[in-house]
């Protein structure tokens, strides 16, 4: 490391601390005359912040690469890119192609390409949205969570997304939508019945209304308010299956709580994955001490960091938080399960150096330079949950 680099980490790590930087690190990595203004700058920024004793979370002793190799293996494994390339061309695999992946799951896993293909699903990035949970199958094989056959938790992390993104887009053979109404018959007839009690908790089934709720309010000319989003889940649980009771039940008495009746719907979405989704999906993964669904989750949110280019900084903002959150609430069931425990230290380590990262974009930018400096003090806040213990 040179010394400018060196000067950069000392003005990083100062202002992480609450810290004013050596007038000499700032020299050494701006230009001279504007050290000063700069210096006098972050000085009024540090000022203005809370002091709240935060500390700063530290980076692992050791490296912990499971996910990152498994991802490596994969992306030279001649088999998965023949396979993958396939479904980024837009096609659906042939049995053959899928057999030696998901064995005796292949048929419904093509099924649920199949219908992939079908509805036409993108994801930010613009890849045929199946490719997302075919990489995520192929790294959960590679980190050998089927440690014999049948591939249950390759198929599993195959088909983790089928509920959230085909229920209210796929249609049955008569051209019928299935929707809310029909998750029975949708689940059987997506789902291998050794996936039915494991599947929906790795659904996010508050997003989905959340989703669902907005498109109807929308058709129907209404806002998503707290009296509109309430009637329209009511209306919804008087037709919805048994196993959306639950679900439709808790999001609408957590809106109904709302402090105002206007809503916002990111930050309605985001308080519901952090207290229903991740939270649940954690305290299940321990009641059934089987931790391979959350280990899955883990992959799937590693697996994100692909789409991270294609964000905003709010929607990397929110990746990161995302992973926190399920770091989190990891912990917060005391896991002896060494894979469970790799993996929380894995991705803990993953959101904090990219964390660090968007930091270390907006103070070293090269123009605007006393604008991205704010910018990186308002990062700081959003990212405080990563950045400080």
């Amino acid at each position: 490391m040179n010394d400018r680099e060196e000067s950069k980490e000392c003005i990083l790590g100062c202002i992480l601390e609450g810290r004013v930087p050596e007038r000499s690190d700032l020299e050494e990595v701006y230009d001279k005359e504007f050290a000063a203004p700069l210096q006098d700058h972050i000085k009024r920024l540090l000022d203005q912040r809370p002091s709240d004793g935060k500390v700063r979370r530290p980076h692992l002793n050791e490296e912990i690469r499971d996910v990152r190799e498994a991802k490596r293996r994969v992306e030279h494994d001649p088999a998965f890119q023949r396979l993958h390339g396939t479904i980024l061309a837009g096609n659906i695999p042939s049995i053959d192609e899928l057999e030696p992946w998901y064995g005796v799951f292949t048929p419904w896993v093509r099924h649920a390409f199949e219908a992939y293909r079908h509805c036409a699903k993108v994801r930010r990035c613009f890849t045929p949205l199946a490719s997302h949970p075919n990489r995520v199958a192929a790294v959960v094989k590679f980190l050998s969570m089927d440690d014999q056959q049948p591939p249950t938790y390759t198929a599993l992390a195959a088909m983790h997304d089928v509920i959230e993104d085909l229920l209210t887009y796929a249609h049955d053979e008569s051209d019928r939508e299935y929707g809310i109404g029909r998750y029975t018959e949708f689940m059987d007839d997506f789902i291998p019945p050794e996936l039915h009690g494991m599947l929906p908790q790795l659904t996010n089934h508050s997003a989905l209304l959340i989703s669902l709720v907005n498109k109807r309010l929308n058709r129907e000319g209404y806002q998503f308010t707290r009296s509109h989003a309430t009637a329209e889940l009511r209306n919804m649980l008087a037709h919805a299956d048994r196993r959306m009771h639950s679900p439709i039940t808790k999001l609408c008495d957590f809106i109904a709580d709302a402090p105002s009746e206007a809503i916002d719907l990111p930050e309605l979405g985001w308080e519901c994955y952090q207290r229903f989704y991740i939270a649940e999906l954690a305290v299940e993964s321990h009641g059934a001490m089987n931790y391979r669904p959350f280990e899955i989750k883990a992959v799937d949110l590693a697996d994100n960091a692909i789409d991270r280019d294609a964000l905003e900084l709010d929607g990397r903002i929110r990746s990161l938080i995302k992973i926190q959150t399920w770091v989190d609430h990891g912990w917060s069931q005391n896991p002896t399960w060494q894979p469970t425990v790799r993996k929380l230290r894995e991705l803990q380590e993953d959101a904090l150096t990219h964390a660090e990262d968007i930091i270390r974009e907006r103070l070293f930018h090269t123009s605007s330079t006393m604008d991205y400096i704010t910018s990186a003090f308002k990062c700081i806040d959003r990212l405080s949950h990563v950045l400080y213990v």
